[in-house]
């Protein structure tokens, strides 16, 4: 991934967590870092298409037997969502039993929280 000038890898890398974990906005990267939102927006794109490339079909998979399937299904269960055993990035579906602390990170256009 192209490295933005002054700004070292470590902390660009962090950078990059901060926005998928947290939702922090580029310019809210700018003030922490020194560099430049547009360039933490461009090294952003450069390295979610690189680690998807590379990791994709490592963890991105239909479950492999029925012990798997039941493990994944059982999760979803226990969000509210029995029968699901995979989801897409297609739709949101309405998340009944959010824990709190998701609320806020979990709702949007919709007005309640989603999956």
């Amino acid at each position: 991934a192209a490295k933005i000038v002054g700004v070292p890898l470590e902390l660009q890398i962090l950078a990059v967590l901060r926005v998928l974990g947290r939702g922090t906005c580029f310019d809210g990267i700018e003030e922490i870092t020194g560099g430049s939102a547009e360039c933490h927006r461009a090294f952003f794109h450069k390295f979610c298409r690189e680690f998807s490339m590379r990791f994709y079909k490592e963890f991105v998979y239909l479950p492999r037997d029925n012990d798997e399937l039941k493990n994944t299904m059982s999760d979803y269960s226990r969000m509210g969502i029995p029968g699901a055993f995979g989801s897409t990035d297609c739709v949101h579906v309405r998340w009944d039993m959010c824990p709190a602390t998701l609320t806020n990170i979990c709702t949007g256009k919709e007005g309640y929280p989603t999956l």
